[in-house]
């Protein structure tokens, strides 16, 4: 095999990896596969308010990156931010995260957004909702166990360590580096990158309560599918498993986590009293809701992104010739 078709099946891995992680949950939940006929039992009612919550999710999130980008000097409008979301969550369907680099190619020839700059706030994120999400799941595990005297030690310490990193990251200073070096030159930028957001207190405040937010509208979801389902499990649970299958967003690989969300939450619900089948149930209902508005909005506004004039004055000079 040579260079050239190596690469080239190098860009399918992704996409066998996924259908064999697929192929895996039908093997594993093939004597429980009379469940997935409750998929097409589904209430209007039902698909209504996930929608709602997916749309929700994903203007927080545009709204996120526009809270973020403003250190930078970076002004988007309402149709950018939330249409740079949709993108981002379609392409993160295709191989290596492609939505994050459809953003950052956006952002550099439109915006004049150094890629230095848009991974600065890329970490930020990852950050600060490592801090966030950690801080909410050991106090809804607390809480749990309060309540019902059941502690998992695993997803505690799991937790613990989410909080632990965030902490490392937000107090960890480099000392100032000459080099010659472009990798090392280029790490250094996105870490000051970094700085520059970590020192507004009040931005960071604000990016945890929208990551708050989120993490709240994503629960909603396994909330409003467990109650269709008539499935037994307390909210504290909800959010402990809200917690752990979005964390997963960090690994990339596989073309939107597909599967890999749905085997975990199988997994995590185990731990709170249903069956792997149930959680996969559930996450499957999620994703092709999920998937229907994600591509129907990531598809159109690439066409409107693509073509939208970012300077006012161009748009000015328009609007005065239709006049």
């Amino acid at each position: 095999m040579n260079i050239i078709q190596l690469n080239a099946f190098k860009k399918f891995i992704p996409f066998i990896a996924t259908f064999s992680i697929v192929i895996f949950i039908f093997w594993i939940t093939y004597d429980d596969w009379y469940q997935f006929k409750n998929i097409t039992t589904v209430s209007v009612i039902t698909i209504f308010w996930l929608s709602i919550l997916l749309i929700s999710i994903e203007i927080l999130n545009g709204y996120k990156v526009n809270v973020l980008l403003k250190p930078f000097g970076i002004k988007l409008k309402i149709i950018e931010w939330i249409g740079l979301d949709f993108i981002r969550a379609f392409g993160n369907y295709l191989p290596f995260s492609a939505g994050i680099v459809s953003n950052s190619v956006y952002l550099k020839y439109k915006k004049n957004l150094p890629l230095t700059k848009f991974f600065g706030h890329i970490v930020g994120s990852i950050v600060i909702m490592l801090f966030t999400y950690g801080i909410l799941n050991v106090f809804f595990l607390l809480i749990r166990y309060l309540v019902y005297n059941d502690l998992n030690i695993t997803l505690f310490t799991t937790s613990l360590t989410f909080v632990v990193i965030a902490i490392v990251m937000m107090s960890t200073r480099v000392r100032k580096i000459e080099s010659n070096n472009k990798i090392i030159n280029w790490l250094k930028d996105i870490h000051n990158s970094w700085c520059l957001i970590k020192e507004q207190k009040g931005l960071v405040f604000k990016i945890t309560v929208l990551q708050t937010l989120i993490i709240t509208c994503l629960a909603l979801r396994y909330a409003v599918v467990f109650q269709e389902l008539r499935y037994d499990i307390d909210i504290f649970a909800i959010f402990i498993l809200t917690v752990m299958t979005t964390v997963i967003r960090f690994a990339s690989l596989f073309p939107g986590n597909l599967g890999f969300r749905e085997v975990l939450s199988g997994g995590v619900v185990q731990m709170f009293g249903l069956s792997f089948s149930d959680g996969i149930l559930v996450a499957v209902i999620i994703r092709i809701t999920e998937m229907f508005w994600i591509f129907l909005f990531g598809t159109i506004f690439s066409f409107v992104l693509a073509s939208y004039d970012t300077h006012p004055k161009n748009n000015q000079v328009v609007k005065n010739h239709e006049e």
